[in-house]
């Protein structure tokens, strides 16, 4: 009879038992060992993301710390710009605009008509008795804008209309001479009022060096100009009478040249003088003159822009021409706007010099003229 099953299992020997636990005991103990590396790797990965974390925190707070100060220093950047802005506003030198300067020269020219309407003869008759060297130092004083020799050859040269205002004329020409040649043609012809403290500066010596300057670079030269004259009429701080463009000097220059005027040929065309007010009224309304012309003049010696004044013939005769811009005739003349009757005729004297700009205020276009004033001509309006 065989013998059952479970028996025999239950009786068969346990070999491979201590084999599997030990097996089991192993790879518990790895198991443990790699869970302790775990830990401790977990641990460590905790502690860096601990102190990453520091660190991002310290380096946020310094980029907002860094933000702030961005921002205010952005902010400093921008109230020193706009006090720089507005002490360049203060301080900058602003160009007249063309169309203004026009008005100021004919408000000039308007001064100079009225100042001759009211103090020069009005009788040609009383310009008889001129001595032929009396006539000789009247167009002495017109030489190079008058186109005859001699006094009366121009005298008969002028129809009667032109010949019974002849002292007008003669007297508007020679004030202008006056005002216009020396203000207009040097840029520092008042330097020598100006308080060095030492020897006066000679204008004809800085207009040397300016000329010399401007036939290497006329561009520089203009802008040392503009800047030199800036300066010089700034009143300086605790001086300001140390300005050129100061009540002190224009008013100074201004009676020097008035007063040298009067002693000149122009004598010869004034009413008889009379004691009293109306002697120091034709002084004082000249004075006036003379300043207006000189604050006029230096404002535009300011400028970049270079200025000619055009007093004198080019050759030794010179047309009439009605389209072009740098002349017009006189008013007596009785021309319309675009009326040619005139072209080509001899121009006889020049009443008041043009005055014409070029350049610009960028030290550009030097090439370009701009007419700020019209010579005003007397045509010989007789056929020849």
């Amino acid at each position: 009879m065989a013998e059952p099953v479970s028996r025999r299992l239950k009786d068969h020997p346990k070999e491979s038992e201590p084999a599997t636990e030990a097996v089991v005991i192993s790879e518990v103990d790895m198991i443990g060992s790699m869970m302790s590396q775990l830990q401790q790797l977990r641990s460590q990965f905790e502690g860096q993301l601990y102190k990453h974390g520091q660190e991002l925190a310290s380096l946020t707070q310094g980029l907002a710390t860094m933000q702030c100060q961005q921002e205010q220093l952005l902010n400093d950047l921008r109230i020193a710009q706009e006090a720089n802005l507005r002490s360049i506003k203060a301080t900058s030198w602003d160009p007249k605009e063309d169309r203004e300067i026009r008005n100021e020269f004919s408000r000039l020219e308007e001064r100079l008509r009225a100042w001759v309407r009211k103090y020069v003869v009005r009788d040609i008759s009383r310009l008889r008795p001129l001595a032929d060297f009396e006539k000789d130092a009247i167009v002495g004083r017109l030489k190079g804008s008058i186109a005859r020799s001699t006094f009366d050859s121009l005298f008969k040269k002028m129809t009667p209309r032109l010949k019974g205002r002849f002292p007008f004329l003669i007297g508007h020409a020679m004030l202008a001479a006056s005002i216009f040649d020396p203000m207009f043609s040097n840029p520092f012809f008042a330097i020598r009022y100006f308080n060095t403290n030492s020897k006066p500066i000679s204008s004809s010596a800085m207009f040397g060096l300016y000329r010399t300057m401007g036939n290497a670079s006329p561009s520089e030269a203009h802008i040392w100009r503009s800047q030199l004259l800036r300066f010089l009429t700034k009143p300086q701080p605790g001086s300001p009478e140390s300005s050129l463009a100061s009540p002190r000097i224009i008013e100074s220059y201004s009676t020097g040249m008035a007063k040298l005027f009067l002693k000149g040929p122009i004598r010869l065309l004034l009413e008889a003088p009379k004691p009293g007010a109306i002697q120091y009224e034709c002084l004082d309304d000249l004075c006036h003159i003379f300043a207006c012309a000189m604050q006029l003049s230096l404002s535009l010696w300011c400028q970049r822009t270079q200025i000619a004044c055009n007093s004198v013939f080019a050759g030794n005769t010179r047309a009439f021409l009605h389209t072009d811009p740098s002349m017009i005739a006189h008013r007596l003349h009785q021309l319309d706007e675009g009326e040619n009757k005139l072209d080509g005729k001899e121009i006889l004297l020049i009443i008041q010099p043009a005055v014409v700009a070029f350049g610009n205020e960028d030290g550009e276009n030097y090439d370009k003229q701009n007419i700020w004033s019209p010579a005003i001509v007397l045509v010989n309006e007789k056929e020849d």
